[in-house]
């Protein structure tokens, strides 16, 4: 799915030091409740969100060295425009560098799309594209309050007159937060409800054969149809209903 001319370039292989070999999550790789095999990157920055190509200190790894050197003229020769350079690009508006240190535990939302998908990524080597939006959870069970209530019908419902719609779709952003969704609170029985009703969707959808030569929306469909049919996904409609209210 890249597009020209870098889907028609030659790989780049090499070996590179395991530290700078990352996990990454893109919108194609999100589900409703579950995400897929995450795709792998090389990225010249270390766990505690410190690039490492001042010229006095990428030497000290050659793996990386030489992979930066290769993807850098890569980068040059086929980019569009000079105005960025590659580190420029990995690192557009902070986006990479403030993902770190990586919290341990969070929730992810597809940013555009006729319907939200949202999940728990629990993975602190995972960096998350510019196609979701993240945060960090404080507790398990605030992330299943929150993917009951982002991946429930409902919420799509409400937030799509809110969204700007484009050609193919429309894009969520941050319009999901418009709508009244309180703050998670445990000791509140109708969120630990909804948290409990989330958890279980997500055992569920987790154990679900999807066929994985399918396109991922063709994924997302299938989830959304067993969360249609199920019982857990009905009790979970109705009660993100009652949490939004009127």
């Amino acid at each position: 799915t890249e597009k020209r001319p870098w889907k028609d370039l030659d790989r780049l292989e090499g070996v590179i030091e395991s530290e700078f070999i990352y996990s990454v999550h893109l919108g194609e790789t999100v589900l409703p409740y579950r995400t897929l095999e995450p795709r792998r990157a090389v990225l010249p920055i270390t766990s505690k969100g410190r690039f490492v190509l001042e010229e006095h200190v990428l030497p000290s790894y050659k793996g990386l060295a030489t992979w930066w050197a290769k993807a850098t003229d890569m980068w040059d020769l086929n980019r569009s425009s000079e105005r960025l350079s590659l580190e420029g690009r990995l690192n557009y508006h902070r986006g990479l560098t403030g993902q770190f240190r990586i919290p341990p535990r969070r929730i992810v939302y597809t940013k555009s799309g006729m319907h939200l998908a949202a999940a728990v990524v629990e993975d602190h080597r995972a960096v998350i594209d510019h196609k979701l939006y993240w945060a960090g959870l404080a507790s398990k069970e605030e992330g299943h309050y929150l993917c009951a209530i982002l991946n429930s019908a409902v919420a799509t419902r409400r937030v799509q007159p809110l969204m700007s719609y484009g050609k193919d779709e429309r894009d969520i952003d941050k319009y999901i937060w418009k709508l009244p969704i309180p703050m998670f609170d445990p000791d509140d029985r109708a969120h630990a409800h909804l948290a409990e009703l989330g958890r279980q969707a997500g055992e569920a959808i987790a154990a679900l054969e999807l066929d994985d030569s399918k396109h991922f929306s063709a994924m997302r469909r299938a989830v959304r149809a067993w969360l249609e049919e199920s019982k857990i996904g009905q009790a979970i409609e109705a009660k993100v209903e009652k949490l939004l209210g009127a």
